[in-house]
């Protein structure tokens, strides 16, 4: 037998034996309040009561009910069962009545009393209901989006902010494409039990998507939006963000799977306001990648227009003065052009727009927002290394400024070749930008040794002394002084080989096979000698090639280990 359900507080109607074809269901209807915690409890209670088995339809027993308020709540009731789309599915879309003697007039003074003029709603008196429940058909999928969803309007609470209210949407609806249903945020499982939250999300539904939840469950639906979480282990992640508990702190530690995960929580307007501890957790707590909220005051700035004004765009400013390498993903609910061009330019790795309740974003533009998220995350994380390249850069310029022994010329043009190589290498993408900056960082040997060494009738020496410079070879691996003389052109890989050898007095076998290696690399990209470039070396065994990480950072880190280790010796 078809169920029916009735809600409210005696049996002044006999409903069983007048619906005696039918399994009629009687719950009592407990007051409730009409505040938020009263809302969440009646979304609750419609999803345990509709939630099971299919229902034929919902009589909402307004003459029986004793509570105060009761055709306000009889509203709230059928708001309820009609958002409840994701939870209870066809039951949403069931025929609901409101029986009673009363005006209809009664019931269109309320928050809700939109839901009256969408399909599938009458107020009758009894004898009316008892006849059209024979014939009254629940909704389709089309009926649903335009004579339910086009129809009424759920607004906000007005208690809280648009920054609170995007932070809290925003966080679930990420979340949601990674996790589904679960999270572990209080605040995020007490938001999805507002009527807001619940309408904004079906908003965002298209007819086929209805049709595809009714008929499939939300697992249908959500198989075709599922983004897979990025494995984080072993890395630093720092997420400042005033609402952090609102949702985002929760989202992005589990997104980040098993990742070192801490959390600026701080009210601030610049980095300056921000604690003693908070600064000195960006300063020195080495993060491979930081989130930052782009409005750290919330309504203090919901009036900003200019970019620069921004909370977050003052801590990005301070954070890359620091460290031009540490990579900053901004949060913002801002989509003006503008703004991202001005966090781009003003450093930033890359931004997430934050989905807002105000606007309906379809389940596949939501998708690709959160790929491309996971793309920009990703991406920061191979890049993380840079933070180390510009702090060990700014211990090399130390070094070389506490230096007696090397002019300032040389000095100078060092720096300024790290700082074009380090420009290059964060903007380097493609294999070929790559090599580019391998190939601006290598000129910094070539620096050094036209520094150290010159010739006399065209054969090598150190300016200093006058001293020849060795021939040398590679011989099992190692880097030894070689008894043929020097004949043609002296090699650059054994200029730095007498270099290190002969006046630094390095005694390591392997520094000169490494030299060559590194310069041979360049050489091989920039004669464009493809077999070169194709070179491998046995280790173990097996073929290993040695010069293709010119078009990676593999590379360019190896390079630059080298140089920093060869400009300590100097």
């Amino acid at each position: 037998m078809e169920k029916i359900l009735v809600f409210g507080n005696n049996k002044s109607v006999n409903w069983s034996d007048r619906l005696s074809n039918y399994d009629v269901r009687f719950e009592d209807l407990e007051s409730f309040t009409l505040n938020e915690d009263g809302i969440a409890n009646i979304n609750n209670t419609i999803v345990n009561k509709l939630g099971g088995g299919q229902i034929k339809a919902v009589i909402l027993d307004v003459d029986g009910m004793i509570v105060p308020r009761k055709e306000e709540r009889c509203i709230m009731i059928a708001m309820a069962i009609r958002l409840s789309l994701f939870e209870t599915l066809k039951n949403a879309l069931i025929p609901i009545f409101f029986a009673s003697k009363m005006d209809q007039g009664l019931f269109r003074n309320f928050q809700f009393s939109s839901i009256l003029f969408t399909e599938g709603i009458s107020v009758n008196t009894c004898e009316n209901v008892l006849e059209a429940i024979e014939i009254v058909e629940p909704l389709d999928a089309k009926q649903y989006k335009t004579r339910f969803l086009d129809i009424v309007k759920v607004l906000p609470n007005s208690t809280e902010g648009n920054h609170s209210l995007a932070n809290q949407w925003g966080a679930d609806a990420l979340g949601r494409f990674f996790f589904g249903e679960d999270t572990n945020n209080k605040m995020i499982e007490k938001a999805r039990l507002s009527m807001y939250f619940r309408y904004v999300r079906i908003c965002a539904l298209k007819i086929q998507d209805i049709e595809k939840l009714i008929n499939g469950g939300k697992e249908c639906l959500e198989a075709d939006s599922k983004v897979s979480t990025i494995d984080a282990k072993g890395k630093k992640i720092l997420l400042i963000d005033d609402e952090a508990n609102k949702g985002w702190s929760d989202v992005l530690s589990r997104l980040l799977t098993d990742s070192d995960f801490e959390t600026i929580n701080e009210h601030v307007l610049d980095y300056n306001e921000l604690s003693d501890s908070a600064r000195n957790k960006i300063e020195k707590g080495n993060f491979d990648l930081i989130f930052l909220d782009l409005r750290m005051s919330g309504l203090e700035e919901e009036d900003n227009v200019q970019p620069e004004d921004f909370s977050g765009m003052k801590i990005l400013k301070e954070i890359k003065k620091q460290n031009k390498g540490t990579q900053v993903i901004m949060l913002t609910a801002s989509n003006k052009a503008w703004n991202m061009k001005a966090l781009l330019d003003a450093g930033a790795d890359g931004y997430y727009i934050k989905e807002s309740p105000e606007y309906a974003f379809s389940i596949s533009y939501s998708k690709s927002n959160a790929e491309g998220f996971c793309l920009s995350i990703e991406r920061c994380l191979k890049r993380s290394y840079l933070r180390m390249i510009y702090s060990d850069i700014d211990k090399i310029k130390c070094q070389l400024r506490q230096n007696s022994e090397i002019s300032q010329s040389l000095k100078d043009k060092i720096a300024n070749q790290l700082n074009i190589s380090f420009y290059l290498i964060t903007k380097a993408s493609e294999k070929q930008e790559y090599a580019f900056a391998y190939v601006t960082l290598e000129q910094i040997l070539e620096l050094i040794t036209e520094e150290f060494i010159g010739e006399d009738n065209k054969f090598p020496i150190f300016k200093e002394n006058g001293e020849d410079c060795n021939n040398w070879e590679i011989k099992n691996n190692r880097c030894c002084k070689s008894n043929e003389s020097i004949r043609g052109e002296y090699s650059q890989w054994k200029k730095i080989a007498s270099l290190y050898y002969q006046l630094l007095g390095g005694n390591d076998g392997q520094f000169g096979v490494e030299a060559q290696i590194l310069i041979e690399k360049r050489n091989a990209f920039i004669h464009n000698d493809k077999k070169l470039l194709q070179r491998k070396i046995q280790i173990n065994g097996k073929g290993v090639s040695i010069h293709q990480d010119i078009f990676s950072e593999k590379g360019f880190i190896r390079l630059f280990n080298f140089i920093k280790g060869l400009i300590k010796l100097l």
